[in-house]
């Protein structure tokens, strides 16, 4: 859940080819298939649940892992556990979860292995990380025929590592072909890379593709259980609406997605939709409400989250300088900077380079100011950073 909407340049003849698949196809029958293959009705109806409350999923996944007999099943359930908590935006755990599943696999299980790796591949949102998993994903998309689960899920996972890198046409190439494939057959694949699509085609500046797309995932989720992702999903309508400027509109749609998970104690996923709801009111210039809404989300993920919670710091800077505090704001976003969020591809670490050359300017250290400047436009400019526009998630 913690990524970011950037702004990058794209190819205009690579739009073109993502707005010639968005046809009102998603509507296909939810055929139960899911990124686990092969793990009988059992696996199906958890991977459901997660759909509408993994936090409940989670205790039924951890019950049937209590009565599991053989590593083949454990593997599954430790498989599905990870989907789980990759909901619950515990995805460091669920890596580890997925990683876990396949020290219990024999030679014989190929197909399982596989599965296993793209779901610990798509809850690390390291790039460095992520550059390691590459090369895996590539040859899973190539060992599968491209109607098969496996051979989709792996193009969805590459397609969104590559956008997280920076690398937007090889993300396209992925994701296209992915998303072709998942809407002949599968509602619930073709709404998953619908929103991989989203995040892309939002990188891409193409606002109005990028919200079209997510409304017809919404469409889907809407017409089954799946209070989750329906919730997921509206978050980040909402985080593209404040990157457009609409903040009362987002910050609508941010609270009714807070209220409908309100109670349900996914701790993590509420700290998310509070920092999204502080965004939009610092565009509201609500200052006093923003800080409580970020500070909460920053008290939820200091322990659990680091990158979660550096996201929040330079939100909480940007607070700071519009209440003319500017020393505060710089005290925040140094340890952002030094430390290793910088490497993350959900936090936007040129923000808080721009912000901390505020800060420095308006404490009247113009020159150090200057050189942040220069230097990240520098960085900008050789690719060194995937960050070119500075805000959401």
């Amino acid at each position: 859940m913690g990524e970011l909407i950037k702004i990058n340049p794209f190819p205009r003849v690579a739009a073109l080819l993502i707005w010639a698949t968005l046809l009102l196809v998603i509507s296909a029958p939810a055929v139960a298939a899911t990124c686990l293959p092969g793990g009988g009705r059992s696996i199906d109806f958890l991977v459901d649940r997660i759909d509408d409350d993994p936090k409940q999923a989670l205790s039924l996944i951890d019950t049937s892992l209590s009565h599991a007999t053989t590593p083949e099943r454990r593997a599954y359930l430790l498989g599905v556990r990870a989907i789980a908590l990759g909901g619950l935006s515990r995805n460091n755990e669920a890596a580890a979860a997925a990683r876990l599943a396949k020290t219990l696999l024999s030679l014989n299980a190929p197909a399982l292995r596989d599965a296993l790796t793209i779901i610990e591949a798509s809850n690390s949102f390291s790039l460095d990380k992520g550059a390691e998993d590459l090369p895996a994903l590539r040859r899973i998309v190539a060992r599968y025929p491209a109607s098969t689960e496996l051979h989709i899920c792996a193009a969805t996972t590459a397609g969104d590592l590559e956008r997280r890198a920076g690398h937007l046409v090889e993300a396209a190439h992925y994701l296209i072909d992915a998303f072709r494939e998942a809407r002949k057959a599968n509602g619930r694949m073709a709404a998953r890379t619908a929103h991989m699509l989203f995040k892309l085609i939002a990188e891409a500046g193409d606002d109005t593709t990028a919200l079209a797309l997510n409304a017809s995932a919404l469409r889907f989720y809407a017409e089954r259980s799946a209070r989750a992702n329906t919730v997921l999903l509206t978050v980040f309508r909402a985080r593209l609406l404040n990157k457009r400027g609409e903040f009362a509109q987002a910050l609508a749609l941010g609270m009714h997605a807070e209220a409908l998970m309100r109670g349900r104690g996914d701790v993590i996923g509420d700290a998310y939709r509070r920092l999204e709801i502080c965004r939009s009111l610092i565009g509201l210039r609500r200052l006093g409400e923003a800080r409580r809404q970020c500070e909460f989300a920053h008290r939820a993920f200091v322990a659990t989250s680091p990158d979660a919670a550096a996201q929040a710091d330079i939100l909480r800077a940007r607070i700071a300088l519009l209440s003319g505090r500017p020393s505060t704001a710089r005290h925040l976003l140094d340890p952002v900077i030094a430390g290793p969020a910088s490497r993350s591809s959900s936090v936007d670490i040129n923000d808080a380079y721009r912000l901390r050359a505020e800060a420095l300017r308006r404490i009247g250290n113009s020159r150090a100011a200057f050189s942040i400047c220069r230097n990240t436009r520098t960085a900008i400019a050789r690719g060194a950073r995937r960050r070119v526009h500075g805000r959401p998630w």
